[in-house]
């Protein structure tokens, strides 16, 4: 991962990879999960002219949140993320 992240135009091949698929979609927010989530999706967001929602590991995030739990192969783990006026319903 950071190989790729110090060399810019490889960082910026990436980039218009994750683009690629949208660029023709109007996209209002872009989600990044922590921890590469937060590195890709801001770059993302920026270059689609969106916005940027961080999906956290509980206890990370402020205000009401919203809480997904989700199985793992050796248990289970939860994601937050804030909770908006627009959120419908108790899930992510």
């Amino acid at each position: 991962m950071t190989t790729l992240l110090k060399q810019g135009r490889h960082f910026e091949q990436t980039i218009n990879a994750l683009l690629e698929p949208y660029k023709s979609k109007q996209i209002d927010l872009v989600l990044g999960i922590e921890a590469r989530g937060f590195i890709f999706a801001p770059s993302v967001a920026y270059a689609l002219g969106a916005g940027f929602v961080p999906v956290r590991k509980p206890g990370k995030l402020p205000a009401t949140k919203l809480q997904v739990d989700y199985a793992l192969e050796y248990g289970t783990d939860c994601l937050e993320i804030t909770k908006t006026q627009s959120s419908r319903d108790s899930a992510c």
